[in-house]
């Protein structure tokens, strides 16, 4: 499965946890310059499905709702419609656009070569690879990006009371960052720390930036006119939507 999902004559990108160490020093996959991708999606609507998911996540419907989170934040920025791909749609034989996946680097060799790669997405353009997502099941995942208790998430190797922790790493930011270079955008290269395209991995930076939404404009420009209000409103939205998970977790 490895090589179906990684194919290197194609150009993706990754994001990385730069609290772990990369033996291989990571040099990001994108291009050889941080230019713009210059392919885009050719749709108007794009169908999105999780192929296989993660444990970490106990709640199936938190994994569904995290990954409309991720593609909703983009999809209010742009007149491109994103839907997931539902099981009436499978069976008559509709493919998804979009394809999610977790794997661990036993199932995914180059997560074994780079642990600090924490997910990569193809570009645009590039025919069936289009639309990957993986992402390193090897990390603890949740939606928060908080560390937890070990013993609860790993029953199996901690023991409750032994005082060890893990850290948790926000799916939804992940997630949106990923989704970003699905939609043909390369890091960003301002190096301030604030934008969701930041090549590095901040649980603090879980929706776009205004950044981000002017890069992706300039790709997809907006052709339905929409009040500043009103998407102000939704951002906002969006965001007491992806907080109160540090609530209910």
């Amino acid at each position: 499965m490895s090589q179906v999902l990684m194919q290197k004559d194609k150009a993706f990108c990754e994001i990385v946890a730069k609290d772990r160490r990369d033996p291989l020093d990571n040099k990001f996959e994108a291009l050889s310059k941080q230019d713009e991708w210059p392919k885009q999606w050719d749709k108007d609507v794009l169908y999105y499905d999780v192929i296989t998911g993660t444990k970490d996540i106990k709640k199936a419907i938190w994994q569904r709702q995290a990954v409309n989170l991720m593609m909703t934040m983009w999809d209010i920025e742009i007149d491109m419609d994103l839907h997931p791909l539902t099981d009436e749609m499978k069976e008559a034989g509709i493919a998804a656009d979009i394809r999610i996946y977790f794997k661990s680097s036993l199932q995914e060799s180059y997560f074994k070569d780079r642990p600090a790669t924490l997910a990569f997405a193809y570009y645009p353009g590039q025919g069936d690879i289009s639309g990957i997502m993986v992402f390193n099941d090897d990390y603890y995942w949740n939606l928060t990006g908080e560390e937890v208790d070990a013993w609860k998430a790993d029953p199996i190797h901690y023991t409750e009371g032994d005082g060890k922790k893990l850290k948790g790493y926000n799916f939804i930011s992940v997630g949106g960052h990923e989704f970003g270079h699905v939609l043909g955008l390369t890091h960003s290269t301002r190096g301030l720390g604030l934008d969701l395209m930041d090549p590095y991995y901040n649980p603090d930076n879980f929706l776009p930036s205004m950044y981000d939404i002017l890069r992706v404009l300039v790709k997809y420009p907006r052709e339905q006119y929409r009040r500043w209000g009103s998407l102000g409103m939704l951002r906002k939205w969006m965001r007491i939507r992806i907080l109160r998970y540090k609530l209910a977790i």
